[in-house]
């Protein structure tokens, strides 16, 4: 039983547990909302997990003698250009935001140098470990009103969240009403965002769907009811079966899937109803209206995309407009991550992460002589949840520029081998 094997899980983890540690709390201060906010060493809120993991990584890295690669260092001065570019062109300058930028492209760096090929291994192992957690706390929830005030009651208890619609312990969060699955992230669109990134690693790794922990990962993302994540998760398993099966079954499943496609997203409100009324309610507002939409953001970002093309707005409070200063909410005033990243970080820069993310998964692929055609589905599987999500200025997402790394001087086969 999948909940069972769960301890199979921990027992791997305790064999290498500091680069288990390493690996969460990059994915804890890409998602996790207590690691990102909190807590301060010293009560000084600049010493926070990001800060610490940056200085424990970089420590660990030297202390081993390696060598820092070329590539990362073009990044980084890449970065940091275009740092210097903005600081001129609005003539304000954000410290915190710039070394914050720099910081959350050396993490992963460090990180996956670190624990080189067994990175996809630990990240996978991580959150199937977390997905468990998730759905025995989350499915006893929604049959029993009494199983669900306890969880409630745990996460009120430690307050461990600064929004009051959340509730955070940590390996598992409550959003609003808890009728979906967050997991331990900030939403349930997250969760969905780093259960996709699992569920590619492991198909890179295993070229099947069929196992304990694509179930169990498939299983926790259908508890999320995610728009993007339905969206996502459809594309990548109708790609999986279109281009990489070479049997005749596929012939059957992928009509079969198709058709339960089209069912839920007729059917079910958070699909096709949502996005038909977002489209409809968000191309047309106008003030106090323009917050989160992942449409609106979008309109608002391509605004911001044209008065700064080439280097972007940079990250923080120069990234938005005073006018956008009205949103009680929380800190992100945009919502949709390819736009929102493109207006940060310029459309040269963009492109050019994209590009790099989409090489970096095409090496990693051929080395494991998973089917090319892989890289196109992961790489367009990601943009997909990630209409809904900021997630490329965080570590775990711009690591995937350096997923390559432990392989570049590695044999890598020949990507041939287009079926499995």
């Amino acid at each position: 039983m999948p909940l069972l094997n769960v301890f199979t899980e921990i027992s791997t983890i305790r064999k290498d547990f500091t680069n288990y540690i390493l690996v969460f709390l990059m994915i804890g201060v890409s998602g996790i909302p207590y690691l990102i906010a909190k807590p301060y060493l010293f009560n000084i809120p600049q010493l926070n997990i990001l800060t610490l993991l940056f200085i424990y990584s970089a420590y660990k890295f030297l202390s081993k003698n390696n060598k820092l690669d070329n590539y990362f260092i073009l990044i980084i001065i890449i970065l940091i250009y275009l740092i210097v570019d903005q600081t001129i062109w609005f003539r304000t300058f954000e410290f915190e935001q710039a070394i914050s930028l720099l910081v959350r492209f050396s993490i992963p760096y460090f990180v996956i140098k670190l624990t080189k090929d067994k990175f996809m291994d630990y990240y996978i192992h991580i959150i199937y470990v977390l997905a468990v957690i998730s759905l025995i706390l989350f499915i006893p929830s929604q049959i029993s009103s009494t199983y669900n005030s306890i969880v409630n009651n745990i996460g009120s208890l430690l307050n461990l969240d600064e929004f009051a619609h959340r509730k955070s312990f940590i390996i598992y969060s409550i959003d609003n009403d808890h009728t979906r699955n967050a997991g331990p992230f900030w939403e349930a669109g997250a969760f969905c965002a780093f259960l996709l990134i699992a569920m590619i690693f492991h198909l890179i790794k295993h070229k099947t769907i069929k196992t304990r922990e694509f179930g169990v990962f498939t299983i926790a993302l259908l508890t999320t009811y995610s728009t993007a994540g339905y969206l996502a998760f459809f594309f990548l398993l109708g790609g999986y079966y279109f281009f990489l099966i070479k049997s005749r079954l596929k012939l059957i499943v992928m009509p079969l899937l198709l058709g339960v496609f089209i069912y839920t997203f007729i059917t079910q409100e958070f699909l096709q109803e949502k996005i038909e009324q977002q489209v409809t309610t968000q191309l047309n507002a106008v003030d106090r209206e323009k917050k989160l939409g992942r449409f609106q953001s979008a309109i608002l970002d391509f605004i911001d995309i044209s008065e700064s093309p080439i280097f972007g707005r940079g990250r923080g409070e120069n990234r938005y407009n005073e006018n956008e200063f009205f949103i009680d909410y929380g800190a992100a005033r945009r919502s949709n991550g390819i736009t929102d990243f493109t207006a940060k970080m310029g459309i040269p820069f963009s492109i050019l992460y994209f590009l790099l993310v989409l090489l970096s998964l095409k090496k990693v692929i051929l080395f494991y002589k998973a089917p090319t055609m892989l890289a196109v589905i992961a790489f367009f599987t990601i943009l997909i949840i990630a209409f809904s999500q900021l997630l490329f200025t965080n570590p775990l997402f711009a690591g995937l520029i350096f997923l390559f790394i432990p392989y570049k001087n590695e044999t890598i086969v020949n990507g041939n081998n287009n079926h499995i």
